[in-house]
This record gives C-alpha cells, sequence and structure tokens, in this order.
C-alpha cells in the first residue's frame, strides 16, 4: 500500500467528531475517500455502501498502543515483560511527545448492510495527550459510543464506469475529561497521574471513575458522499462530511459514574448526585474532501497481491479560503 498526505497550518481546520480504529486506513496514512474498506463507509465516504449487496461484520475489540517504536526503544517492554511496573510507568510517561498525540485507544464495534442500507454501533475509550511532552502533558481520557444509519446506492454506467450516492447520519455520544466542572476544557489528568495506573490500577481507575470531573453531550453528524469507478482502475471520490456536526446540551458531571448514573440511574464507582449547572455547547466544522484512487481488479495475479494508491485531500474549503 502506498498513501500520500498532505496538511497544511491554518487559523480554522476542520475536525473528526469520530474515528474508530482501522486497520487498512491506518496503513495508508488515513486515506480512503476514493476507495476505503466495507466498514469504512460509515466515516469516510458514505458512498461505498452501495458496492456491496450485503455484508456482516462480525464484532471486533482491538486494543491500540502508539508510539511502540519509542516504547520499544526506551525500554517500556523490558521493563513490562519483567513486571517491573514502575520503571514501565517511568518509561511510558517519559515516552510522551509534545503537543496533542493518542496515547492508547480500545474500540468495539459491528456493521450490517444489505442492499444499500447499512447500520453500525461503535464504542472507543481513549486516552491522549497535549502539552509539553513527558509528565508537563495534560492527559484527557475520552469514550464515544456512536451509532450509524446509512444508505448507498450505485449506478452502473458501462462496464468499466459507474457513480455512487450515499449518506450516512450518526448519534455521537462524547464524554471527556476535564479540569474542574466549570469548564468544558477538555484535560483534569496529568501525565504524573498515569504512573498510578502502572503501580495501582484498581485505584487509578476508581480514581478515574468517580472522583475526576468529566463532560459530557451528543451530537448527530450527518455526511453525504459521491464515488466514481473509472476506467482502467482508477477511482475518484468526494465527501462533504461533519454537516451538523454540534454537540449541544454539553453538561459537566463530578465524575463519570456521576454521568453514567444520569443517564441509565444505575451506579458505578461511588454514585455521586451532585451535578454542575454549567452547561455549553461547540461545533466541528464540515469539510468537503477530495480522493483518489488506483487498485486494480482481484484477478490474476492480483488475485494474491492487491496494491492501492490512494490519495487525499481533506479540508479543501479551509485551504482555499
Amino acid at each position: 500500500m502506498l498513501s500520500s498526505l498532505f496538511a497544511i497550518d491554518l487559523p480554522t481546520v476542520t475536525g473528526k467528531t469520530f474515528e474508530p480504529m482501522s486497520i487498512r486506513s491506518m496503513a495508508m496514512g488515513g486515506t480512503g475517500i476514493a476507495k476505503g474498506g466495507r466498514t469504512d463507509a460509515y466515516w469516510l465516504n458514505p458512498a461505498s455502501l452501495g458496492d456491496w449487496e450485503g455484508q456482516l461484520s462480525l464484532p471486533y475489540l482491538s486494543l491500540t498502543v502508539f508510539n511502540a517504536n519509542r516504547l520499544l526503544k526506551d525500554g517500556f517492554f523490558s521493563y513490562l515483560g519483567k513486571g517491573d511496573m514502575a520503571n514501565a510507568g517511568v518509561k511510558f510517561v517519559d515516552s510522551i511527545k509534545s503537543g496533542y498525540q493518542d496515547l492508547a485507544r480500545l474500540d468495539t464495534g459491528i456493521t450490517f448492510n444489505i442492499a444499500g442500507f447499512g447500520i453500525g454501533v461503535n464504542m472507543q475509550l481513549k486516552m491522549s495527550t497535549l502539552g509539553p511532552g513527558s509528565v508537563g502533558s495534560t492527559v484527557v481520557a475520552e469514550a464515544n459510543l456512536v451509532g450509524s444509519l446509512g444508505y448507498g446506492h450505485k449506478v452502473e454506467i458501462s462496464d468499466d464506469l459507474s457513480i455512487s450516492l450515499g449518506i450516512t447520519t450518526r448519534f455521537h455520544y462524547k464524554a471527556y475529561t476535564v479540569p474542574n466542572i466549570s469548564t468544558g476544557i477538555a484535560g483534569g489528568i496529568t501525565a504524573s497521574n498515569l504512573l498510578g495506573l502502572f503501580n495501582d490500577p484498581s485505584s487509578f481507575m476508581a480514581t478515574l471513575i468517580s472522583s475526576i470531573p468529566v463532560a459530557g453531550g451528543f451530537a448527530i453528524p450527518i455526511d453525504f458522499g459521491m464515488s466514481l469507478t473509472l476506467p482502467l482502475d482508477f477511482y475518484f471520490g468526494m465527501a462533504i462530511r461533519n454537516i451538523n456536526a454540534n454537540f449541544k446540551n454539553m453538561q459537566t458531571y463530578n465524575g463519570f459514574s456521576s454521568l453514567f448514573y444520569s443517564l441509565t440511574g444505575q451506579t458505578i464507582g461511588d454514585k455521586s448526585t451532585a451535578e454542575s449547572l454549567n452547561r455549553f455547547s461547540y461545533s466541528v466544522p464540515w469539510s468537503l474532501d477530495f480522493g483518489f484512487a488506483w487498485e486494480p481488479e482481484e484477478k490474476g495475479f492480483f488475485y494474491y497481491i492487491r496494491p492501492s494508491i490512494t490519495f487525499d485531500f481533506v479540508d479543501t474549503v479551509s485551504f482555499i479560503t
């Protein structure tokens, strides 16, 4: 696989409301608007839903640890293998780089589509950092629950030319840690706190669930997509993503346990009924994205080895303006 990724820093750019783990997309630099995998249709280009008559994906559970090369170089896995959790924790914190980065993600989900209609459910637990790096960084714990509904339709124009159109809407509930109940700014955990995850995991999780403030709320974003299958195994795709990505009715809570109790009436950890009256909202700007790809048909030699070359141009409106 060969991928190309080009980016430019701009004052106002779009972002992603949610992105589940996709091995194919990750291996290709996050590309796939013109030619993505089957489950990627819900997140990259909904027009791809029209390409398959029916599919049921097996439920999956994946754990992704980022920056593995640096962890390996610094001896993190060596200490982990010896059961030396204290030094493993120190090496893990030391590996945190400056700026924003994901530390680890736990993903699970299932999708089903038939005759162009698709439905999917995904859940993700994520831990990311921002700041100067190492112990000076701020850690954000985040949970996402997403239900997706989409439709795609493919029109065959000729043997080697077709057009597909699609739409996907998602109900997305997001919760993340904050420094205190009076703000909706992400944070609330210091990198040094992560040492407790290695030294005393049960105590760390109890604190995370019950004592660290969180903010939670939902959005219902909509994506539109179009894709063209062209002669000589070329593909072109266009997607308008994050329409109506407005997280309204966001509210802060004393902890994940308080949030869970507010939503379900059930208790996890130490229940806390005291909630903040602080409500806020924020929006993720919509984006206009284009993709180009070349991928040969599964026949002959390419039945065993199937290369893919993809190029994506993301958030072109902000780039032009």
